[in-house]
């Protein structure tokens, strides 16, 4: 019975302290920060930012103050090194390494990256990129003049600089120029001029290769200044409306014979035959004694119509004068 006295007078005693406590909360205005030193003597307990720190509250923040060598990374010190030429520290839960100039990031390390004036450098993996700007490449590790003109790309085949023209073009003095003979040749520069090497039976027409054919029997075609088909024929052969034909055939020389005379012919025509071709018959020709027969008769012939005249002009007369 004692017992249960005493828990019932304790239980008294509890209640009373609780509705006292209510009354001086509701009654009494409290200030919190009159509490709030006690509450962070309490959480020191709990400021921790791992074995590589230094950890304190400012205001109500938790502040890491790390290590060298570490950085506050979620609240925790963990190491962090780039190295001697850059600064370490975490975005969440990557690494980042801000490095010094002419350094950058290789594998979580500030290593020197260096591609001169005209390139940015970076590392992809363990390997070194220049990144160059335009009209230069990289080159023993920098960036180096390299320009070919809009036509074309250039790259070095160790010291020697190589322009990689596009179509119709090609390299002239360190650029790629224009040069252009068509689908049948290939364009090259030859003293600074430009010079077409067209393929078989092709030659250069105004810049061109184009087909040029004089037919089996000759032995080149070209293209003269005016742009007229050249053909240098075989022997016994010449150029004719633009392929090589023979000189000498059957029908040039009707009665006779074709004799070749230079890129031209000449008939030697057989005997009662004359004119360019032998094609017509020569007139038979009178022997001295006939002419001298013909002469005579062509006198006496002559006088014999002067004497007819005059015996008729005479006769006429006559009548008249026995007329009267």
């Amino acid at each position: 019975m004692w017992f249960a006295g005493n828990e019932t007078i304790l239980l008294l005693i509890i209640y009373a302290l609780h509705v006292h406590c209510r009354t001086v909360l509701k009654t009494q205005k409290i200030n919190k920060t009159d509490i709030v030193p006690s509450l962070k003597e309490y959480e020191t307990f709990e400021c921790r930012c791992g074995e590589h720190e230094d950890c304190s509250f400012e205001g109500e923040n938790k502040v890491c103050k790390c290590m060298e060598g570490y950085k506050d990374k979620k609240g925790i010190c963990e190491e962090c090194s780039c190295g001697e030429h850059g600064d370490c520290s975490f975005e969440g839960e990557n690494k980042v390494c801000k490095c010094m100039e002419g350094y950058k990031d290789k594998k979580g390390i500030c290593e020197e990256c260096n591609c001169g004036d005209n390139g940015k450098c970076r590392f992809n993996g363990y390997e070194k990129i220049c990144l160059c700007n335009a009209g230069f490449i990289e080159k023993d590790g920098s960036c180096q003049e390299c320009n070919c003109g809009d036509n074309g790309k250039c790259r070095f085949n160790g010291y020697e600089k190589i322009c990689l023209c596009n179509a119709g073009f090609i390299e002239k003095d360190g650029s790629c120029q224009e040069c252009d003979c068509g689908q049948l040749g290939k364009c090259t520069f030859e003293y600074g001029r430009k010079k077409c090497i067209c393929d078989s039976f092709t030659s250069e027409k105004n810049g061109k290769c184009v087909e040029c054919d004089c037919d089996k029997n000759s032995k080149s075609c070209h293209f003269d200044r005016k742009g007229d088909k050249v053909c240098n024929c075989t022997s016994g052969y010449a150029q004719v409306f633009g392929i090589c034909e023979a000189i000498c055939t059957e029908d040039k020389c009707k009665h006779g014979k074709c004799e070749i005379v230079g890129n031209g012919f000449k008939c030697r025509c057989s005997e009662g035959f004359t004119g360019q071709h032998c094609e017509e018959k020569v007139q038979a020709k009178l022997s001295k004694q006939d002419l001298w027969m013909v002469l005579q008769l062509s006198v006496v012939f002559a006088i014999f119509i002067l004497l007819s005249g005059m015996f008729c002009f005479w006769t006429r007369i006559l009548k008249k004068i026995s007329k009267k």
